[in-house]
């Protein structure tokens, strides 16, 4: 049975200070999570920081990027062995900003996973398509190639480490998120074409994740049966109002159910029963700012955490 993962990645934002606050807040009203996996990639400077808080909790570390070298002069590079010394189990690997912005390809995206593999860690490889690709009839194809490229001689073995999200780059941080149908698609061609790199028992045991502006309004759609998704929640009201819904951002800016991204520095409830309270100053301001940052973080609240907690009919 695939366990489901919880996880944020950070990007960058957060100081050490904040991340430290944010973490002791998460830890404070984490429930029980022994049915599921939790996890914080926040940036390399809040790593050394937030690992002895996070012993013995329920919340996993990982690392945002990876470089495929043990050492060497790789100015601004991480090397693998780095991540696992202070305290990392996961990594990010092949995220669409590294593909789009630092130019990254399938053959260094694939040394950067074997280099994780080799040092314990698990990998989560990320795959998807831009919309030119996707608007050109290109997305499945894409896809596939990045699928089979970023795996290139991974054993089956190794294969069970990982962890792959697909993310379309054309819903990332833009308020346009792949339809049910659309996610569920492309998870059933990720799926198949494990299916026909390993065998069918194998690519039924990987965990397929969706990312790509995952709101507190959409989260609960189904995106693949039995899919263990980036859990997110549901968008409620706070005193009375609606947060709109392009002040939620993509599941790589949200952690854990706290909005970090400028443009929605607000925290909303993500439970089913319970309506989130939000302190009027804050509606003002994403009013007055357009849902700009804030000049200091919001903590999280109990309702935004209770939402990591088990509840009958989660539909994971």
């Amino acid at each position: 049975m695939r366990t489901p993962l919880i996880a944020g990645n950070w990007k960058m934002y957060k100081t050490i200070g904040e991340a430290v606050e944010l973490v002791e807040a998460l830890l404070r009203g984490l429930g029980d999570t022994s049915d599921r996996e939790v996890l914080v990639c926040p940036p390399y400077t809040a790593l050394h920081a937030l690992s002895p808080l996070l012993q013995e909790t329920p919340i996993a570390l990982g690392g945002q990027d990876v470089f495929y070298e043990a050492q060497g002069a790789f100015t601004g590079a991480i090397a693998p062995a780095m991540l696992v010394d202070v305290g990392c189990t996961y990594v990010i690997v092949g995220h669409s900003e590294r593909r789009q912005i630092f130019g990254e390809g399938d053959s260094l995206i694939n040394r950067k996973l074997h280099a994780a593999l080799g040092a314990g860690l698990r990998p989560i490889l990320c795959v998807g398509e831009t919309k030119p690709q996707r608007d050109a009839g290109e997305a499945e194809r894409v896809v596939v190639s990045q699928v089979r490229a970023g795996l290139a001689n991974v054993s089956a073995q190794q294969l069970l480490s990982s962890v792959i999200a697909y993310e379309p780059v054309w819903a990332i941080g833009t308020g346009d998120t792949a339809t049910p149908a659309d996610a569920q698609a492309m998870h059933a061609t990720i799926r198949s074409t494990l299916a026909e790199l390993y065998d069918a028992t194998t690519a039924d045991q990987i965990r397929l994740q969706y990312g790509g502006s995952v709101k507190p309004d959409n989260v609960d759609e189904p995106h693949e049966p039995a899919r263990h998704r980036w859990r997110i929640g549901r968008r409620r009201s706070a005193q009375g109002r609606q947060f709109p819904a392009d002040h939620c951002v993509s599941l790589g800016a949200i952690v854990l159910g706290v909005v970090l991204q400028p443009q929605c520095h607000a925290l909303f409830d993500a439970t089913h029963n319970n309506s989130s309270t939000v302190p009027a100053a804050h509606i003002r301001r994403l009013r007055a700012t357009g849902g700009q940052a804030y000049a200091r973080p919001l903590r999280p609240t109990g309702s935004c955490l209770r939402a990591l907690r088990p509840r009958a009919g989660a539909g994971w």
